[in-house]
Parts: structure tokens; C-alpha cells; sequence
């Protein structure tokens, strides 16, 4: 607060959500004005809700836009997708050992397998943005 600075670092991952021009809106629009009448609060809550609702893909108006809530529709039913799910990791069982369920699981419970060249985040990825007031 001394230095009159603020900063969103947006690490890998979320670089294509927020990029530093995103970042630098946000600030400008949701953090600035309340730093600059000493409300820090006001500015670490709002800016907190607009980056959530930027990752979450929801507007202002706390809904998803039109072509996100498209998307969603799946072209197939839920339960046609489950059956086909299970097939497959009985036929990897039957014919490979379940290799390839196993790997499945171990990316997914890794986190899409970033390991320890995976990550980042902080001052070694992704962007951000940086304003005074």
C-alpha cells in the first residue's frame, strides 16, 4: 500500500483467459477507483470477482454467455457416454491389462501431468499486468 502499486500476475494455464491487456482492464476498471479513495477492500474484493467471473466465463450479470451455454449441450445423452466409458475400460482390461486406464487415472489425478517441468505461475509464467495509483 506504501508504494501505491498493485499487480495481477496470471500465471500458465490462464494466459489465454486473462491476457495482460484483460488484466490491466480489470485493474483500471475494478481496482484503481477504490485504491484511489483508500477503500483497498472494496479493491481486492471487486478485482477478486471480476478475475472469478473472467476464469469461470460468466458475465457481469452472473450468467454464462450464449455461445459458452451452447457448448454445453452435449450432441449425445450423459448415459450413452458413461456406457461407452465403461466398454472401454473393460476392453483395455480384457485385451491390455488396463494400461491405459491406469494411465488415464494417473494423468488426471496428477492434474493433466505437469510433474516438475509442468506448473509455473509467479514470475516465471504466463503475464499479467501492473498499475500505480
Amino acid at each position: 500500500m506504501q508504494e501505491k502499486k498493485i499487480r495481477i500476475e496470471v500465471g500458465y494455464g490462464l494466459e489465454g483467459t486473462i491476457p495482460d491487456g484483460k488484466a490491466g482492464r480489470i485493474l483500471d476498471e475494478y481496482a484503481i477507483p477504490h485504491l484511489q479513495n483508500a477503500q483497498p477492500n472494496l479493491a481486492v474484493m471487486n478485482t477478486y470477482q471480476a478475475l472469478a467471473n473472467e476464469v469461470s466465463g460468466t458475465n457481469e450479470f452472473g450468467s454464462a454467455p450464449r455461445d459458452v451455454q451452447q457448448q454445453q449441450d452435449l450432441p449425445i445423452p450423459s448415459w450413452l457416454l458413461i456406457i461407452i466409458v465403461i466398454g472401454v475400460v473393460v476392453l483395455d482390461f480384457m485385451f491390455f491389462g488396463g494400461t491405459l486406464t491406469y494411465l488415464l487415472l494417473s494423468i488426471i489425478s496428477r492434474g493433466g501431468g505437469g510433474g516438475p517441468r509442468g506448473g509455473g505461475g509467479g514470475s516465471s509464467g504466463g503475464g499479467g499486468a501492473s498499475r500505480g495509483w
